[in-house]
């Protein structure tokens, strides 16, 4: 709990280039070096990884004609990278940014190989930078009700090297509920230069079918007790979530309830 009384507030100009740079991975574990790689060199203004069934519904423009045809050439895991340069010498940003890239992509020789588009989606690397920085427009149904109509996430934040045994463990998870392996869409987002990672599930469902409600229900809280067991770390604990992590912290959680009630005795913030 945090009272703001001093800000700094910091603006950015919009790129003036930008160009889209893809790797593909066929599985998970191959990414993680190159991922620290890049991130270690500060270049980029977004750098995410999705796997195969999150790109298909994010970049399907028709439904469900451009998921089925981007499912089946897309890559297991997909790596995205978008060099951009300001107003001031856009050219040379891009240029050196590139050239670090390229050095990156030579201690890979065997795993890495940089790409400039995707099979399946003709034109995507013109599009992706403004999508990736605008929220999604209001007219189309939002990327993650597309595929079944509803959609939990599971996000925490951990380590990029310690990503793959959470796969493993939330596929472990699934299994035992019958919950397609193949339906669970996962999202790594590196932060602060790679020294950590935001990593998310997102179990998609029929909101109309309670079956599926109580199924995704399952998988959520049995994965979210397995996941926090890892050491994986809720840094937004909400419903069960809360009552999972603030168990830990006694001390903590007393304390704080301590300092909102000084605060807001009346439970209004």
């Amino acid at each position: 709990m945090g009272v703001v009384t001093w800000m700094n507030i910091k603006f950015e100009y919009l790129p003036k280039l930008d160009k889209t740079y893809f790797i593909s991975f066929s599985n998970v574990e191959d990414a993680i070096e190159p991922t620290y790689a890049i991130q270690r060199l500060s270049i980029g203004n977004e750098c995410l990884i999705l796997n195969k069934l999150n790109t298909a519904i994010m970049l399907a423009e028709k439904w469900p004609e451009d998921f089925e045809t981007l499912y089946r050439a897309l890559p297991e895991w997909l790596f995205i990278l978008v060099l951009s340069g300001g107003p001031r010498r856009p050219e040379e940003k891009l240029e050196y940014e590139e050239e670090a890239l390229a050095e990156v992509s030579s201690q890979f020789p065997r795993i890495v190989e940089i790409q400039q588009a995707i099979p399946g989606a003709i034109g995507v690397e013109k599009r992706l930078p403004s999508m990736l920085r605008q929220p999604w427009p209001k007219e189309k149904t939002y990327w993650k009700h597309l595929f079944r109509g509803g959609c939990q996430d599971l996000f925490f934040i951990t380590k990029l090297e310690y990503v793959p045994q959470f796969i493993m463990a939330a596929n472990q998870v699934a299994a035992e509920l019958d919950y397609p392996l193949d339906e669970i869409g996962c999202y790594i987002q590196p932060i602060e230069q790679g020294r950590a990672c935001r990593c998310e599930f997102n179990f998609y469902y029929n909101p109309d079918k309670p079956d599926e409600v109580e199924r995704v229900r399952q998988l959520y809280e049995q994965a979210a007790k397995l996941l926090l067991n890892m050491d994986a770390l809720f840094t937004q604990p909400y419903g069960i979530l809360a009552d999972l992590v603030y168990d830990r912290a006694t001390s903590y959680t007393v304390m704080l309830k301590k300092i909102k009630h000084l605060f807001d005795p009346n439970n209004i913030m």
